[in-house]
């Protein structure tokens, strides 16, 4: 049994398909182990981290329903480090399963000893997790792997992702899912990808790099075919790519591209897509390329943007400027695809007014959505050592007032939390405001209209209220 944590959703975040969990689960199924997923967080998607009894009681129905050898729990992240220590306790309970844990969390050093105590665990797998799983289940003691307290495991890398099974979508069909707000969907049967794993940048808040390596490892193209052949046959109209580095600027950028593109036209599948890409990959695609991408069901791009200023990308090792963020933007609108951005509010060295020009320049931006966050730090990144040097990283995790939904957030006394979360909202309602809806819809076919403004209205009604105080009091109960 494959677990997915529930955890505090905010407003417009969407619920997103576990795909990570269905690539073990395909692994574990071409060897011959039966295996199904108990998506907790699509069960319950709106309960708030105090209030455990539901997804626990879901949890245990499974339990006694079925006699699980292996119960994995994961992915391990901040946001669901307390989830997870209740499953593994339930699990310990009402199961003689032995309880594994993987996730990026898993990648940071020290991690088994530090987890040691907190979440009931027998084994910790690092890395990529299909051989090990696998390894695993065969009885055997996968190298990627430790004991509670144990030392750092080796970070397995598959070395081959193409001799991947496609992920078994087919056991999430009782579950419905639905992108952010961010990415107005067109509303019809959706699920996310991953075509590549790994990240060559250095960003130093981004915990991508430690997790699944620095050196990107790509499916090919007939593999991709494959992947969206299957993701035909089960009915998904629309796809979200959540590579980090699925294309990056280099001297084959173009015909990368142009091979994807092939390899979409190769599949039964037809629909709408989005894609992750640096600012400056957009802007190295030829003109022509852009087109193709279009063309071939591309709806929307999503662009870590992050700050409105070079020193602050500096400050967070971000090697892009705000130049190329709108040139990019100004790039994908002229093609027909959606421009979307991330912006991140707070950081090192920066005061009220360095917030406010960066919610300047996001509002500036020719960009039909945005979403702004205050700065998270993950263990094991650069910026949490920056900030947080041998300091332990489970219990700053834990504490309610520094970590609300889990995530540490930076704060300083020049930008106090309240500060930065009032940017947040404003950030929010400036942004999506009704000139801009017209502008967007303009320019949309009409069949997406719809969605657009639909999201647009909750996104500036609902989404600047994820942060307030009375909602972060009551979303989590120390422990």
């Amino acid at each position: 049994m494959l677990v997915n944590p529930h955890y505090a959703r905010r407003h417009g975040g969407g619920i997103v398909p576990p795909v990570g969990l269905c690539y073990l689960a395909a692994a574990l199924q071409a060897s011959g182990v039966r295996v199904e997923i108990v998506d907790l967080a699509a069960e319950h998607p709106d309960h708030l981290l105090g209030e455990r009894e539901g997804p626990l009681q879901t949890l245990a129905r499974e339990l006694d329903r079925t006699s699980a050898e292996i119960v994995g729990i994961g992915p391990l992240v901040t946001a669901t480090l307390n989830p997870a220590a209740d499953i593994a306790s339930l699990c310990r309970q009402r199961s003689d399963a032995r309880i594994v844990i993987g996730g990026p969390l898993c990648a940071v050093p020290g991690a088994a000893a530090t987890l040691r105590g907190f979440i009931d665990y027998d084994v910790l797998i690092a890395g990529d997790g299909e051989t090990p799983i696998v390894e695993l289940a065969a009885g055997a003691t996968p190298a990627a792997s430790a004991a509670p307290g144990g030392p750092d495991p080796p970070l397995w890398r598959e070395p081959d992702l193409d001799a991947l099974p496609v992920p078994a979508r087919e056991l999430l069909d009782s579950y419905g899912y639905a992108a952010s707000l961010r990415r107005g969907a067109s509303g019809g049967a959706m699920t996310s990808a991953f075509l590549s794993r790994g990240c060559p940048y250095s960003c130093s808040f981004c915990a991508a790099p430690l997790s699944s390596g620095k050196v990107v490892r790509r499916f090919s193209m007939p593999r991709i075919t494959r992947e969206l052949d299957a993701c035909a046959a089960l009915g998904y109209q629309d796809i979200v790519f959540y590579d980090d580095c699925l294309f990056v600027r280099s001297p084959k950028l173009d015909a990368k591209v142009e091979e994807f593109t092939h390899a979409i036209a190769q599949s039964v599948w037809r629909g709408s897509y989005q894609l992750e890409l640096r600012c400056d990959a957009v802007t190295a695609i030829s003109e022509r390329t852009l087109s193709a991408l279009a063309a071939s069901g591309c709806r929307q791009v999503n662009m870590g943007i992050e700050k409105g200023h070079v020193a602050a990308l500096t400050a967070i090792r971000k090697r892009l400027t705000p130049e190329i963020a709108r040139n990019a933007t100004e790039r994908l609108v002229q093609a027909g695809i959606r421009a979307a951005g991330t912006f991140i509010l707070g950081g090192p060295g920066e005061t009220p007014e360095d917030i406010e020009f960066t919610v300047a320049f996001a509002t500036s931006l020719d960009l039909d959505f945005a979403h702004f966050n205050p700065l998270a730090l993950y263990p094991g990144t650069a910026l949490y050592e920056q900030a947080y040097p041998a300091a332990d990283w489970l219990a700053l995790c834990l504490d309610p007032e520094l970590a609300p939904f889990g995530d540490i957030l930076w704060r300083s006394p020049e930008l106090p939390m309240a500060a930065i979360l009032d940017s947040v909202t404003d950030a929010y309602k400036r942004f999506y405001s009704r000139r801009r809806l017209a502008r967007v819809t303009a320019r949309l076919p009409l069949s997406e209209r719809a969605a657009v403004i639909e999201a647009y209205r909750r996104l500036r009604s609902e989404r600047p209220h994820s942060w307030d105080a009375d909602r972060l009091a009551s979303r989590e109960i120390a422990r």
